[in-house]
């Protein structure tokens, strides 16, 4: 597999951590992102998500993938557990299962018969990347997911469920700084952030293919620009950050998505965008964005390159959902 080249980074790592350069993770992995990568839970990473075996278990964490000597930039005084995505969620064995792909991918399967509101399987978002945010509220940050669905969400009338989350709990309709949801029969399957529009804070959004129109390998990407209301007061544990799966309406009326994790990626761009600058000040003759749309680009070209390979995502072999649960 050749990764697309970015050209301030050596693909195979970083030969010399130099301090007015943007600082790129070291790791084939997760080394197309800057200075300002918080998260990167990616299950082809074998010393990070990928690592994980066992049962899926409550309160069990999965390792961040973006290296150690970005990260610690950032948040010096975290540990490694309190940077790691957390296992959580209520379900019964009749309606949700969570099995590993041919891969190794968790594929989390979801019932379309026994649903119930509020039954998820999630992972939660650190506590310690949270209170990052709140303290750099005005930030602009991407988050992506990669992800393969293998049976689609069913709830035609209305938009359908949100698949990732960072807004306020006790406000969810009017406090996000984040949002990708799924199924939108009136606006063709993909709505980003879509309570955000408003005031400039969303700075656009991707999603290849349509996320209501097929199943398969999807890519869904949202910039933004701070929250959509007031942030004052807010603290992490007022916070729901998920990635997730399961019914969010009453049993019946949605019918959720069954899905192949891929990979979970959240970077401050703010960040990413000043260490460009640093280095481009000392004398740096990179050109690169890592603006929104420069940073979109790199993760939807990595994402490409993945879907094509062998070594990633082609060739995945996994149970079709209605032979697990109805």
């Amino acid at each position: 597999m050749t990764l697309p080249v970015n050209s301030r980074l050596n693909v195979g790592g970083d030969v010399v951590d130099d301090a007015v350069c943007p600082i790129f993770t070291n790791s084939d992995i997760s080394g197309d992102f800057g200075a300002g990568l918080l998260l990167d839970i990616d299950f082809a990473d074998p010393d990070g998500a990928g690592g994980y075996t066992g049962n899926w278990t409550a309160g069990d964490l999965i390792p961040n993938s973006a290296a150690e000597h970005v990260i610690r930039r950032l948040l010096p005084s975290s540990t490694p557990a309190s940077l790691s995505c957390a296992i959580g969620g209520s379900y019964a064995a009749n309606q949700i299962v969570i099995q590993r792909t041919g891969k190794g991918y968790p594929h989390i399967i979801v019932s379309q018969v026994n649903d119930a509101y509020a039954n998820q399987f999630y992972f939660a978002l650190p506590a310690d990347i949270l209170t990052y945010i709140l303290a750099n509220p005005t930030h602009q940050y991407r988050v992506s997911i990669e992800e393969y669905i293998t049976r689609q969400d069913t709830w035609t009338a209305n938009p359908g469920n949100a698949e990732l989350l960072i807004v306020q709990t006790s406000a969810a309709t009017g406090n996000y700084l984040a949002r990708i949801e799924g199924l939108n029969s009136a606006t063709g399957g993909f709505r980003p952030n879509s309570l955000v529009t408003s005031g400039g804070t969303k700075l656009g959004s991707a999603a290849s293919p349509d996320l209501g129109s097929t199943t398969g390998e999807h890519y869904k990407s949202v910039g933004v620009a701070s929250w959509s209301g007031t942030y004052s007061g807010l603290v992490a544990a007022n916070l729901t950050a998920r990635w997730q799966w399961g019914p969010q309406q009453s049993a019946g009326l949605h019918l959720s998505r069954s899905s192949i994790a891929r990979r979970l990626i959240l970077e401050d761009m703010t960040v990413s965008q000043a260490a460009l600058a640093a280095a481009v000040a000392a004398g740096s003759a990179a050109t690169e964005t890592q603006d929104w749309s420069g940073c979109n680009g790199r993760g939807a070209a990595v994402w490409a390159a993945r879907v094509a390979s062998t070594d990633y995502y082609s060739g995945d072999t996994f149970n079709a959902p209605s032979s697990v649960l109805a």
